[in-house]
């Protein structure tokens, strides 16, 4: 008989030792060790609180979806029955969220938020609080607001961060009866409404006419200061016009180069400035020139005279290339052009004492 007991528990437990021990299909690691898992109704999504103050969904694939940080360790997760929306309590209250991340509403009781659970047709949400309350919120009862800016806004609803909104995206959330103070913050510029919601409304708070007044007022502004920067220019400057021979001619200004033109006229402030103009093949002209009122500048620059080894060079080219075309050219031409060349040569030698 004992013998039959022995064989029993050990066809029993083999199996389950087998199974607990078999390698999990997947795992991620968080911030801090991980407080409670949920699965939502359709197992299509895990969510996991963490104390690193984050809630974290994942789908069946180990893919993380989104996450979310509540602030304070999340202590309990929960699916609500048609899997729609996930609530999660943690130091800060109780945070509810739609299947993609957005949050929808959140609520801070007098205590860190231990426990949540949804009724069986999931329209009322209880949590659990350590200042010894039971909160029981009705999803009927709450009214739904959108908030929208024509431009990215960080959106503060009862002085409590909802995050950045706008350019094609609006915060939607939902709030108990009563009146709520709504802001918007752009560019350092906070925008105020107080709303009245009440059960089952639909309030839309648009701040875009409000964030559009203050883009005028910045452009407006800026153009102001632009006009007033080129009047004090304009009053402080004077200008300078430049007639110059090659029409190749670089303008340079206290070395900018400023413009290339055989007539330029610039403006420039008054004072000292030293004013080059070049030009390839010629010879570079630079002067300080005190600028007060209209200055005018005439000049032609002097072409740089090349060297006679440069000369050498140069109709030794001639000849090298006469060479290469030697067949193109009719004998006398050929000869006649080789001739002049290698007289131009010798003459500069005997000049120069070149041998």
């Amino acid at each position: 008989m004992n013998k039959k007991i022995i064989l029993t528990l050990t066809l029993t437990i083999i199996p389950t030792l087998i199974t607990t021990t078999q390698t999990p299909p997947w795992r991620y690691k968080t911030g801090d060790y991980v407080v409670c898992v949920a699965w939502s109704p359709d197992s299509q999504l895990l969510a996991a609180g963490s104390s690193d103050n984050y809630v974290y969904v994942f789908d069946k694939d180990s893919n993380l979806k989104w996450r979310y940080k509540a602030g304070g360790d999340v202590e309990c997760v929960a699916w609500s029955p048609d899997g729609s929306l996930l609530a999660t309590g943690s130091e800060y209250g109780y945070y509810v969220f739609d299947r993609s991340g957005e949050l929808k509403w959140r609520y801070k009781a007098g205590g860190w938020i231990k426990c949540v659970a949804w009724s069986p047709d999931g329209q009322l949400l209880a949590a659990g609080s350590w200042d010894d309350y039971v909160y029981v919120f009705d999803r009927s009862g709450l009214g739904r607001v959108v908030v929208c800016c024509s431009l990215r806004c960080r959106v503060f609803v009862d002085g409590v961060c909802w995050g950045w909104y706008g350019a094609g995206s609006c915060l939607e959330l939902y709030l108990p009866p009563g009146r709520h103070v709504i802001v918007a913050n752009f560019l350092g510029v906070s925008f105020s409404r107080e709303i009245e919601v009440g059960a089952g409304d639909v309030v839309v708070v648009d701040f875009s006419t409000e964030v559009s007044m203050l883009i005028g007022l910045i452009i407006v502004f800026a153009l102001i200061l632009v006009g007033v920067s080129g009047l004090y220019f304009w009053w402080r400057s004077a200008s300078v016009v430049i007639e110059v021979d090659p029409v190749s001619a670089e303008i340079y200004v206290d070395g900018v180069k400023r413009k290339t033109g055989r007539f330029v006229r610039l403006r420039v402030k008054r004072g000292k400035h030293k004013i080059s103009v070049r030009a390839d093949g010629y010879e570079k002209w630079e002067r300080e020139v005190v600028v007060d009122k209209k200055t005018v500048i005439k000049l032609s620059l002097k072409p740089i005279k090349p060297t006679a080894i440069q000369q050498i060079r140069m109709y030794e080219e001639y000849l090298r290339k006469l060479e290469e075309i030697k067949n193109q050219l009719r004998p006398e031409v050929y000869e006649k052009l080789k001739k002049e060349y290698e007289e131009k040569i010798r003459r500069i030698k005997e000049k120069q004492s070149i041998s």
